[in-house]
């Protein structure tokens, strides 16, 4: 899958009205049934091979098929398939049931076996989904056209190197990749977001004004709850969102203002070990 497909993955799953087939078919015998449901159930509305949507699922992978299914146990392990709503309690954006969250993941992980590890899927992101996970993160700032835009435009700034687009997969060698596409789509977020009224916001919520320089650390609190929760998909907690509040305001004492603070913390997030490897305690 491309870069723009991923965007693309994203921003149709997000906008998807159409009606929806009634089942998924499935030709091997070792693909699990309960699998074969979950799919009709909550991937055929938006993956029925119409539009714009990059995965057909109108007819399940092989079981043998290990890349197409460690991508999807990836998009469900983070939260990003079926997608989140992007705004009320972070306990009901997921519309995926838990139970099934749960059958889903250890179906696919017992069906693939060793090719599902947690150290290949979980902890070395593939491209196509740290990418996925920075796009939803700007959707609600910014459209996805323009997402795609600036993601390619950071991409192609260091082509030269050809590191993702060779190997396919997040790993520490990438770095200077993954901050430059960080940067990129953060700044990008917060024209779009400085450019809006304070109530219209919807990822620089709580945003101070860029003038003011002491700031009371409880007003910066819903500024970094809500970034974590968008590049997260959780709560942070207590003394994560103390020392990330400490965090933006020092990063405040080396900028021209809070927006560029703000870009810097957003920036921090998607490039960490978190953000790329989905547990905090990576290697």
């Amino acid at each position: 899958m491309t870069r723009a497909a991923a965007v693309a993955l994203i921003a149709a799953s997000l906008a998807c009205t159409r009606a929806h087939p009634t089942s998924v078919h499935s030709t091997d015998p070792d693909v699990p049934p309960q699998l074969a449901r979950i799919v009709s159930q909550r991937c055929l509305r938006c993956h029925d091979g119409t539009g714009d949507s990059t995965l057909d699922l109108r007819r399940l992978p092989l079981h043998s098929d290990a890349r197409t299914w460690l991508h999807m146990l990836e998009m469900v392990e983070g939260y990003r398939m079926p997608p989140p709503a992007h705004d009320g309690p972070v306990e009901h954006r997921f519309p995926l049931p838990a139970e099934e969250r749960d059958v889903f993941l250890d179906s696919v992980t017992r069906m693939l076996g060793a090719a599902a590890d947690p150290i290949v899927y979980a902890r070395h992101l593939s491209l196509d989904h740290w990418l996925a996970i920075v796009s939803d993160v700007a959707a609600p700032a910014l459209p996805a056209d323009r997402v795609e835009a600036v993601i390619g435009e950071a991409m192609g700034a260091i082509k030269p190197f050809g590191l993702l687009e060779t190997r396919g997969r997040v790993e520490p060698a990438d770095r200077l990749v993954v901050e430059n596409v960080s940067l990129a789509v953060c700044r990008a977020i917060a024209k779009a977001e400085s450019a809006r009224s304070a109530g219209e916001r919807r990822v620089m919520v709580g945003l101070p004004a860029d003038g003011a320089r002491e700031v009371a650390p409880e007003l910066t609190r819903p500024l970094v709850e809500t970034l974590y929760r968008a590049v997260y998909q959780a709560a942070p907690a207590p003394d994560e969102l103390g020392a990330d509040q400490r965090l933006i305001a020092a990063i405040r004492t080396t900028t021209a203002s809070w927006s560029e603070a703000w870009v810097g913390l957003c920036t921090a997030y998607l490039s960490s070990p978190h953000a790329l490897y989905l547990y905090s305690g990576a290697p």
